[in-house]
């Protein structure tokens, strides 16, 4: 009868050795990889990124609504902005600052190299030439970030 009774005892013993010793490791192992991946998550999520604002004395914004810019009034403007330039004998500041998926883009002049008269001239020759294009902006006097 006695033996009967040890052979009960062995897996017991087993049983319990396993909860106490094994079952902590375990589970110290799992919080541990958990918490290497949040801590990793936390960090690239921190990071912020600077967007620059610029003082617009004018600014042209190519929009789209799904289907992209119009291209064609874009090339338009890059042209007649290097006529103008050659016509008054100078080279006309402007940044180009892309903000979308489909191409967006605002053109930011200082226009500080012209006089009023020629700053006048420029800007309303610019409303006439887009006036025709579709999903184009213009604005004064703005400050505009780069948004990409």
């Amino acid at each position: 009868m006695k033996k009967n009774c040890n052979i009960y005892k062995v897996p017991f013993l087993k049983i319990t050795i396993f909860l106490k010793f094994v079952t902590p490791i375990l589970v110290m192992m799992c919080l541990g990889s958990c918490y290497s991946s949040k801590h990793i998550t936390k960090k690239e999520t921190s990071k912020k990124v600077v967007r620059e604002k610029i003082f617009c004395r004018f600014y042209i914004s190519f929009y789209s609504i799904g289907s992209g810019i119009d291209g064609k009034g874009k090339t338009e403007l890059v042209n007649f902005i290097n006529e103008f330039g050659a016509r008054h004998h100078t080279a006309i500041k402007y940044n180009v600052l892309p903000w979308g998926r489909e191409g967006e883009t605002d053109f930011c002049f200082t226009l500080s190299n012209l006089n009023k008269k020629q700053r006048k001239h420029f800007i309303a020759d610019c409303k006439i030439l887009l006036s025709s294009h579709k999903h184009v902006r213009f604005g004064e006097n703005e400050y505009r970030k780069m948004r990409r």
